[in-house]
């Protein structure tokens, strides 16, 4: 095997175990590393490196099993995030295990709790923005130019529902779909594009990665880090690519380029002691 373009998602497929196991075996893989992979997979992880690098991100209180839920814990949680609140696992993706908690009360956050620590040891609670934009760059490495950053693009939500749900993102009945042009000021997007160049950079991404915003007081706050986004037919990524001026083909060409040249660097760093 030269080299491999992983299409994997969720646990085992996109938390850095395959690309460890790649590595191991010797195999170059496209895209980012076990680091990146695992540190991006677990949200709570990437959020904290975010924050030290000063890029704005979601007001977060994290949630574990060995943690009682009581009176204390919703008042702590509706003091620091909110009345409302937004609860999803820390490590699973497409929204599943997520629920949204209007005027939350003690049985709807131990409803919630349990939804979400089923799908992940730790649970993450944040603040719900009813009408908040959700924003996504592209990001990708070219070797000559360098991290480059693609759109943004604005997710549409027609169905108004609490949040977007797995059915709106991947099925073509779904509803949601990417506004490109996106319709934010010049000034938001350039701001958009440098944080997601920031957060790509700042958990040692490789290869490529999707970058997710909200738009909280017209202002872009990160949300998370995908680093191995879609390539369905109703994936963003590659229309974030082609909005931008690139072929998915040539992108993906450079990707594997990359995995090879990588792999072998990687490979001969010295491991002892002479």
């Amino acid at each position: 095997i030269d080299v491999g373009f992983p299409t994997t998602h969720g646990r085992g497929g996109e938390d850095g175990n395959l690309q460890g196991l790649c590595t191991l075996a010797k195999i170059p893989l496209a895209g980012c590393d076990t680091v990146s992979s695992a540190v991006g997979m677990h949200k709570a992880l990437a959020q904290s490196i975010f924050d030290r690098a000063g890029i704005p991100t979601i007001p977060t209180i994290i949630v574990t099993e060995a943690m009682p839920v009581t009176d204390s814990l919703l008042e702590e949680l509706r003091q620091s995030l909110g009345s409302s609140l937004f609860v999803k696992p820390e490590n699973a993706g497409s929204s599943v295990g997520i629920t949204v908690l209007i005027e939350a009360d003690l049985p709807s956050l131990a409803r919630a709790l349990r939804l979400a620590l089923s799908y992940s040891e730790r649970t993450l609670v944040q603040p719900y923005y009813p009408e908040v934009i959700e924003a996504e760059c592209a990001v990708f490495e070219d070797p000559e130019q360098g991290i480059i950053a693609c759109g943004p693009g604005v997710i549409k939500n027609p169905k108004k529902e609490t949040f977007l749900s797995y059915s709106q993102k991947y099925t073509l009945q779904g509803g949601a779909y990417l506004e490109l042009p996106s319709g934010l000021s010049d000034e938001v997007e350039e701001e958009i594009r440098t944080l997601a160049v920031r957060a790509f950079e700042a958990i040692k991404g490789n290869g490529y990665a999707r970058v997710d915003f909200f738009l909280v007081d017209e202002r872009p706050i990160l949300n998370e880090i995908n680093t191995l986004p879609g390539l369905t037919a109703t994936s963003h990524w590659p229309k974030l690519l082609q909005y931008g001026g690139y072929s998915i083909e040539r992108v993906v060409d450079l990707l594997l380029e990359q995995a090879i040249s990588d792999f072998d660097r990687r490979w001969n760093l010295r491991t002892s002691h002479d």
